[in-house]
């Protein structure tokens, strides 16, 4: 009797412990600094680059930007003074207006030249690989926003 406790007790734990590796998150999930006096966007991890980034103000976007050829890039960008690496969708945003506007980046690992799509962007595949940032863009306050990627569903 004794025996059978100790054997369905020894199984309940290597249970919790299986299940406890198996809903792990291994992901490092990237950090983005976002200074809004400066206008410039920063990965922390020099093993990723800034891919695209997007402002939308009352539900219309009014800024766009994309890296043009996927194996270049960085991981510091100007939104004031991209570099020809980038390719300028729209460019209707005053970075100098304090009035909040909201951004969406997206960042990859240099290397990674998969095209973001609806599966990437939901982060339903290449989590590690491409991650994003929803952030507000603060232009009027001194001090940079520290923001973490967002955390795969």
């Amino acid at each position: 009797m004794i025996l059978q406790k100790s054997t369905g007790i020894k199984s309940f734990y290597l249970l919790i412990m299986f299940l406890t590796c198996v809903g792990c998150d291994y992901t490092k999930y990237q950090v983005l600094e976002v200074n809004g006096n400066t206008g410039v966007l920063e990965v922390l991890n020099s093993a990723y680059i800034i891919d695209s980034v997007a402002f939308e103000k009352e539900d219309k976007l009014i800024f766009s930007i994309a890296l043009k050829n996927k194996t270049n890039g960085v991981n510091k960008l100007n939104l004031l003074n991209p570099s020809n690496d980038y390719r300028v969708y729209i460019d209707s945003m005053n970075f100098k207006d304090c009035n909040v506007s909201g951004g969406i980046a997206f960042i990859r690992q240099k290397g990674f030249t998969k095209k973001i799509t609806n599966n990437i962007e939901n982060q339903k595949k290449y989590y590690q690989e491409v991650q994003q940032f929803w952030f507000d863009y603060l232009p009027c306050q001194d001090s940079t926003l520290t923001i973490d990627a967002l955390r795969r569903f």
